[in-house]
């Protein structure tokens, strides 16, 4: 019995699952910014590689624009939405990742885990990134 011999790695499992429903649910919130992160998609879209040389369509750093560049080469039935939103939700997997390396050169195994779902399932990380596609987390 798992809940009675780490009761710790069982919440953690827990709150990384409830995270990703929840995110599952908001991936899809409509706001003012997605309008203009789709509109540089839709160009990177159409003009592939070569519409990363026109420095008027984006206001954003190069890495990031790189990124959305590779988004737009995910399957159609992703959709553009969701490949925007993949790329802060994987930069919120990896500082979940650190947080757990770090929590590990203080506390047990378990507890490792329980920072790093802590983290993953806070509100403002999830909106942040899988509900608004901000890119924040990219400079975590």
């Amino acid at each position: 019995m798992i809940y009675k011999k780490r009761p710790i790695l069982l919440l953690s499992i827990l709150l990384f699952g409830l995270s990703l429903v929840i995110r599952f649910q908001i991936h899809g919130f409509p706001n003012a910014d997605m309008i203009l992160l789709k509109r540089w998609y839709e160009h990177l879209y159409i003009n592939g590689w070569a519409g990363l040389a026109d420095e008027n369509f984006s206001n954003y750093p190069p890495a990031y624009l790189y990124l959305l560049w590779l988004s737009t080469l995910l399957p159609n039935w992703v959709g553009a939405t969701a490949a925007i939103k993949l790329i802060p939700t994987l930069f919120d997997i990896l500082s979940a990742f650190v947080i757990f390396r770090l929590a590990q050169l203080r506390y047990d195994y378990d507890t490792s885990f329980f920072y790093a779902a802590g983290f993953f399932i806070l509100p403002t990380i999830m909106f942040n990134s899988t509900g608004w596609g901000q890119i924040d987390s990219l400079y975590t």
